[in-house]
């Protein structure tokens, strides 16, 4: 959990109907539940002909291909230092210091 969400401060939430307010943490995070659903699992009122007029765009099977060493020495290249490490736990400072032999390492720790 990158926070936590029940703490004994957490702002109070209105309710759904916006007559109740709600104060306790569970309760927020409830209703904070609630209106995601609501928001994002709308049936979808586009219809297929809207869909099927939209300009299509090529298809780019290219990209699906495993990167190059090139490819990936030049990502390193443009790393910006002092950010979290990524998914790999590898810091972009040691990506960008290790030597172009050693980068061809990160390839196959994935």
């Amino acid at each position: 959990m990158i926070c936590n969400l029940l703490t004994i401060d957490s702002t109070p939430f209105f309710a759904a109907d916006a007559q109740m307010l709600i104060k306790d943490p569970t309760g927020i995070l409830n209703r904070w539940a609630e209106h995601f659903n609501s928001v994002l699992n709308r049936v979808s009122t586009i219809s297929d002909e809207a869909i099927d007029q939209l300009p299509q765009r090529p298809i780019h099977d290219e990209l699906d291909d495993a990167l190059t060493v090139a490819e990936t020495i030049k990502a390193v290249k443009q790393l910006s230092s002092g950010k979290a490490a990524g998914t790999d736990g590898i810091p972009a400072v040691l990506a960008s210091k290790l030597q172009s032999n050693s980068r061809s390492c990160l390839m196959l720790s994935g």
